[in-house]
This record gives C-alpha cells, sequence and structure tokens, in this order.
C-alpha cells in the first residue's frame, strides 16, 4: 500500500469507479470557480464537503494537492464558509474572500459576523483587521464577563462560609452554658417554704419537753445548793427505788429530798 506521506499523485484508478466519477466531475466544477466569488466559494466548499466525506481516510489532502495546489487550510476555509454562510448567501455578497474567510472562523463570535454584516450595510468597507480587532474586543470582554462572574460566585462561597462559622460558633457557645443545679434549686425551696407537716408538730412537742427538763433541773440544782450550803441535811432515797423506777424523773428525786 502506498504511503500517504509520500504520494504526491492522486489515482483515481484506485477508487471505486463511482467515487472516482463522483471526485473527476467535483475538480472540473471547482476550477471553473477558482475566481472566488462569494458565491463560488461557497460552492466550492459545498463540492469539496462532499468528496471529502467519500474519499478514504487520508485520501483529501492528497487529492486537493494534486487536482488544485491546495493545503488543507485554504480547503478548510471554503468548507466553513459553506458551513456557516451557505444558507445565506446574499448577506455577504459584498464581502472579499480573505474577509469571507476570517468570518467564517470557528473561533469568530456570532456577534462579530452580525457587525460586520451592519458595516457592510451602512456601506462601510470590512477589513480583515478589522474582523481581528473585534474579536479581540470580544474576546476581552467575555473575559472580563468570565472573571466578574467568578469573582460574584467567589464571594457568594465566602460568605456562606462566613455564615457557617458563625453558625458553628453559635452553637459552641450555647452549649459550654451549664444547667441550673437541681440539688441547688432544693436548697433553696427548703429554705423559702416551711414545713407545716406532722414532722414539724413532733419536733416543736419534742424541743418543749426539753426546755421544761432543763427548767426543772435548773430549780433542783438551786435547791440543793442552798440546803448544802446553810448544813441542812440532803436525804438520799433509796436506791432500790429509784432502780425500781426508770421513769423517775429528776424533778420527782429532787421534790422527795424536800
Amino acid at each position: 500500500m502506498m504511503n500517504d506521506l509520500t504520494q504526491t499523485s492522486f489515482d483515481y484508478a484506485a477508487l471505486p469507479a463511482e467515487v472516482a466519477t463522483k471526485a473527476q466531475i467535483a475538480a472540473s466544477n471547482i476550477k471553473l470557480r477558482l475566481k472566488r466569488t462569494v458565491e463560488d466559494i461557497i460552492e466550492i466548499g459545498r463540492e469539496l464537503t462532499a468528496v471529502k466525506a467519500e474519499l478514504p481516510h487520508g485520501q483529501f489532502e492528497i487529492w486537493i494537492k494534486n487536482e488544485f495546489q491546495m493545503n488543507r487550510e485554504m480547503a478548510n476555509n471554503f468548507i466553513q464558509v459553506a458551513i456557516r454562510f451557505g444558507g445565506q448567501m446574499s448577506d455577504y455578497l459584498t464581502f472579499k474572500p480573505t474577509v469571507l474567510y476570517a468570518l467564517a472562523a470557528p473561533s469568530t463570535p456570532e456577534s462579530v459576523v452580525e457587525k460586520a454584516i451592519e458595516k457592510a450595510e451602512s456601506g462601510e468597507k470590512v477589513s480583515v483587521e478589522w474582523v481581528k480587532r473585534e474579536k479581540e474586543l470580544e474576546k476581552a470582554l467575555a473575559d472580563e464577563k468570565r472573571r466578574s462572574e467568578e469573582w460574584r460566585q467567589q464571594s457568594f462561597r465566602e460568605r456562606d462560609e462566613k455564615r457557617e462559622a458563625q453558625r458553628q460558633v453559635d452553637l459552641l457557645k450555647s452549649a459550654e452554658k451549664p444547667e441550673p443545679d437541681s440539688r441547688q434549686k432544693i436548697v433553696k425551696i427548703d429554705k423559702i417554704v416551711p414545713d407545716n407537716g406532722p414532722n414539724h408538730e413532733f419536733g416543736a412537742a419534742q424541743h418543749s419537753s426539753k426546755a421544761r427538763s432543763i427548767r426543772a433541773n435548773s430549780a433542783s440544782t438551786r435547791v440543793m445548793a442552798s440546803r448544802f450550803a446553810t448544813g441542812v441535811r440532803i436525804p438520799v432515797p433509796p436506791m432500790d427505788r429509784v432502780r425500781s423506777s426508770p421513769d423517775l424523773t429528776r424533778a420527782q428525786v429532787s421534790g422527795s429530798l424536800t
């Protein structure tokens, strides 16, 4: 098989008969239109597109070089014009071929194409340099718009991050506050609310009994001290009486001594 890189002539005999016929007819038509009016450029692009789809891979460049002394870049210019402007040919009839190629390039925004049409319709000249400047301007505007959008999104992210951080801080602060001690509540209530229940009455009665016992003991002590000081004999009750009466109070003993 012949190497594509070394092949310099195109062999129609190597193609199927139907494909070879189509390619030869297209070559004749293209040669007639190489004066390159806008209409011709679009038709050439259509012919090139059709043949490129039929030829085996790698054969298209060999074919255009052998038939038209055309390189791939030039062929792409024709094809791009046909694809982009083929359906509205009348809008581009006043453009030079070089301007048409520049406008048809994939890198040219649609806004630049629309400006070029408006400019041409108003009678102004559209040049390749003008197309390049407009493309650069559009790119700068698009880049600025993209950066502005990125900054806006970044500011939104930073705002959301700050809000989330503050929310976490608030949660930590609320978690650090101690709960009131239930035991302190009970003690405080006990001090404020008096106990009027049965235990309170029992305690009061017990306190009164102790007070009477203390007063009785004090009186007995004073009587005994007075008799001892005057020399009066203090009789002592029999011990068996005291032992036999465990409920005998000091007041009763003191009374028996008087």
